[in-house]
């Protein structure tokens, strides 16, 4: 208990009849400092916060991506791009078509159906997501120029497919 004393009063600026810690006491401050350590890193999970920044990064090129197929779809007779080559580096604010953060292509398919006055087109654009439950994709769907699930959203790859 004295040594406890001791160690508290040279921890305030206290003078003791002995100088210096001891390496058990030094060792002590150690193992609590890694403690702290841990549970900081536990806590704020830099993985996790690394993939997240990834996906709203790709989620920021996938708004430019259907503003470009979106802007094709106006001036093209209402007919969406026949693939993403269409699309990318036409003037339509979209130099190059783009990728996730695994340097992989953005998902792209349209189709084209028959509809009550003549033929509807729909495209799909989609990336997987690194953050989040497994097989999950950042899906915009649209159907004659309108978006199928309003802005686009997380749901699961196989859902994710021209209507």
């Amino acid at each position: 208990m004295k040594r406890l004393l001791d160690f508290i009063k040279k921890l305030l600026g206290q003078s003791s009849s002995e100088s210096g810690f001891t390496l058990i006491e030094l060792l002590v401050v150690i193992a609590i400092i890694g403690v702290l350590m841990v549970g900081t890193l536990v806590a704020l999970n830099p993985v996790a916060q690394i993939n997240k920044s990834k996906d709203a990064n790709a989620k920021g090129k996938m708004d430019q991506a259907i503003t470009a197929v979106q802007a094709y779809f106006t001036g093209n007779n209402s007919t969406y791009p026949a693939n993403k080559a269409a699309v990318a580096g036409t003037g339509l604010d979209l130099t190059v078509w783009p990728q996730d953060s695994t340097n992989t292509d953005f998902a792209y398919t349209v189709k084209t159906a028959s509809c009550t006055g003549g033929t509807c087109p729909s495209a799909v654009i989609s990336f997987p997501l690194l953050f989040g439950p497994s097989g999950q994709v950042y899906c915009w769907r649209a159907y004659a120029g309108i978006p199928v699930t309003g802005d686009p959203q997380s749901v699961a790859a196989a859902s994710c497919t021209a209507p």
